[in-house]
């Protein structure tokens, strides 16, 4: 194989490299539409139930999955706080657990 072909060979597996990376953009790009939807449709679900801003900071923050402390920590307040928010969230979303307002957000979200 002389250098021409080589070369050759190297601009086809190139392409090949960036056809795939073009693919999995793609997807990702599909996967991060779908979420953002999901999450624009849980924040109006919860503006529905009439959240306060800090409740509404909260409860942004239990659908990334974070803990009470976490979300503690990130709002500047005390576990208890978020506690408190957490379960005024749940009062006024009509759930009993983070599994059941997640489980209920994606269903209006769908």
């Amino acid at each position: 194989m002389d250098e021409f072909d080589q070369a050759l060979e190297m601009l086809r597996e190139a392409r090949d490299r960036l056809e795939d990376a073009i693919q999995d953009l793609n997807e990702a790009r599909s996967r991060f539409t779908e979420a953002s939807s999901k999450v624009w449709k849980l924040s109006q679900a919860a503006q529905g139930a009439a959240l306060s801003k800090r409740e509404t900071q909260a409860f942004r923050l239990l659908l990334d999955n974070k803990t009470n402390k976490e979300i503690a920590n990130e709002m500047s307040v005390t576990p208890r706080t978020v506690k408190y928010f957490v379960s005024r969230i749940f009062e006024k979303c009509k759930v009993q657990s983070r599994h059941e307002l997640l489980r209920r957000g994606e269903k209006s979200a769908s």
